[in-house]
């Protein structure tokens, strides 16, 4: 048609009417044409409109002005497509990077629980120890009555001394647990400064992810 075939996709209605006239079709009959195709899609124009340039404009490609509404407001869902691929992207490099941090991680983490646990192992030496040498001094080399008092100040006094002391630096009662737990976590500093391993950069790694897989989720729901 005459209409599809111009360059422009939208006129006036002055030249909607010129364009009428053109094969005979006089300015009455021409606005009755213009209201017949806006109700048909074949042309838009928003006679009602309280915009005057609204009113005055015939949009003469109605699936372009479509096209460009459809894609200013992401009513196709193609830009939130495009970020949750954007971010599914990101997703993918932040996982591997966590790889690569958490397997680094993961191995300082168990060779500082190795350590504590050779230290549980060696601290097992002193109550043993202090149990051979309290029964050697008894029965080889003196006798109960000289070793009674020692084995009173070594197996109550010391281990009253020792739990204060523990209370007073760590405000909590005295547990092997919480004494290994404690050693793991020293060991694990240690080990971190030792082999430059960057703890808040894989805790930032960890929140980056955490993030990413949320604003996918929101945007898909979206």
């Amino acid at each position: 048609s005459e209409l599809d075939s111009l360059p422009n996709q939208k006129m006036s209605v002055r030249e909607f009417c010129g364009l009428c006239s053109r094969f005979g079709v006089h300015e009455a009959d021409a606005l009755t044409l213009l209201a017949a195709f806006h109700e048909s899609s074949i042309v838009l124009n928003f006679s009602t409109s309280s915009s005057a340039q609204l009113r005055d404009t015939v949009f003469i490609k109605p699936k372009d002005v479509l096209d460009t509404v459809w894609a200013t407001f992401d009513l196709s869902g193609s830009v939130s497509l495009a970020e949750i691929e954007l971010k599914q992207a990101e997703l993918v490099v932040l996982r591997s990077e966590f790889r690569a941090l958490d397997t680094a991680k993961s191995m300082l983490d168990q060779t500082a629980e190795s350590q504590a646990n050779r230290a549980v192992w060696v601290g097992g030496i002193l109550p043993v120890g202090t149990f051979v040498g309290l029964c050697r001094m008894t029965y080889w080399e003196f006798s109960w009555d000289i070793v009674e008092p020692i084995s009173f100040f070594v197996s109550t006094m010391g281990p009253i001394c020792f739990f204060y002391v523990w209370f007073a630096r760590h405000k909590e009662d005295f547990s092997m647990a919480a004494w290994r737990e404690g050693m793991i976590a020293k060991s694990k500093q240690t080990l971190y400064r030792a082999k430059a391993f960057d703890l808040e950069r894989y805790e930032a790694v960890v929140e980056a992810i955490n993030q990413c897989e949320e604003d996918i989720r929101l945007l898909k729901q979206g």
